[in-house]
């Protein structure tokens, strides 16, 4: 064959492949997720008949389907600029504009400049645009708790309009309704990295390894006290709980000054501040079981919350 006619028929296989790899791209949401990685059972997917379809590696994530990872495992998809893994007893659909999570957690790693991503719980939206690593997680109230790790991030309430940077180390709760982001809190990044099985859980490589730590370890030369506490839940709509760890108590140190003191007091917060019942799952997800403990537990469970106690 001529050589010349070879270089066409390459090119229009190039020109395809750029032509149908824009057309999964187009959109937040929709950006093409494959699956790379799958620990413990994995997922599945809720058909159209309501049978549940476990999820296979190299294959694409469905679109506008609610799709569940079980107990105990986790799900880690890669797409254009972006990797995403998903948390035990993380229940999602990636819609056509935005990624609705609707319970657990998820870590996204943006790689290009200009990423910009929408990500909705049952009673927010959030914009968050930036190039490096971060943590979602839904509180039972509705709200996302978002932690920076890597990078800087500008996260963006769509209802209230209000943005705010995000650095390594930071977190914000987007409070449910239209209330935008509460109060700053700064975390122990090193040992949020440790305890955390969606940066820590997976097969990680060795200049991703290394950024965390050297990110840990500024954060530490750079923040002269850190309290010994860990996030909890987000059960009342302006606050989340922080827990004290063991090493805070044998301290004797006032708890009053890591707790959120501007939540009001009112005997069901939720639904006086939004006038109605909070939003809880729409859809149908397939039913995830509770997880099981074993005798001799695993160094690192397989937690769906982003801290947990050691």
């Amino acid at each position: 064959m001529n050589p010349l006619s070879n270089v066409k028929i390459m090119h229009w296989v190039i020109l395809l492949f750029l032509l149908v790899f824009h057309q999964m791209d187009y959109t937040y949401g929709n950006i093409g997720h494959l699956l790379v990685v799958t620990q413990g059972e994995g997922g599945v997917v809720l058909e159209d008949g309501g049978n549940a379809a476990p999820l296979k590696t190299a294959n694409f994530l469905p679109v506008e389907k609610n799709i569940s990872v079980r107990p105990r495992s986790g799900l880690e998809s890669v797409a254009n600029g972006y990797q995403f893994r998903f948390g035990a007893s993380t229940r999602f659909t990636l819609e056509q504009d935005a990624i609705l999570l609707q319970e657990g957690s998820m870590m996204i790693q943006s790689r290009k400049l200009g990423n910009e991503l929408i990500i909705r719980s049952p009673e927010t939206r959030t914009t968050v645009q930036g190039v490096g690593c971060i943590l979602t997680e839904v509180g039972t109230s509705g709200g996302l708790k978002v932690v920076g790790i890597l990078g800087r991030f500008t996260i963006r309430c769509v209802s209230s309009d209000s943005e705010l940077p995000l650095m390594p180390g930071e977190l914000f709760f987007h409070m449910p309704g239209s209330r935008g982001f509460g109060e700053k809190v700064n975390l122990n990044l090193e040992k949020l990295i440790k305890s955390s099985y969606l940066l820590s859980g997976f097969p990680n490589t060795k200049t991703f390894v290394e950024t965390l730590e050297v990110t840990s370890e500024l954060q530490k030369e750079s923040i002269g006290k850190i309290y010994a506490a860990e996030v909890g839940d987000s059960k009342k709509p302006t606050s989340f709980e922080i827990l004290p760890t063991k090493q805070l108590e044998n301290q004797n140190i006032d708890s009053s000054e890591l707790r959120n003191e501007d939540a009001p007091n009112m005997t069901d917060p939720l639904t006086e501040l939004l006038g109605r019942p909070p939003i809880r799952l729409s859809g149908n997800f397939v039913p995830v079981e509770p997880e099981k403990k074993d005798k001799e537990e695993d160094e690192r469970p397989f937690p769906s919350r982003l801290l947990r106690k050691n």
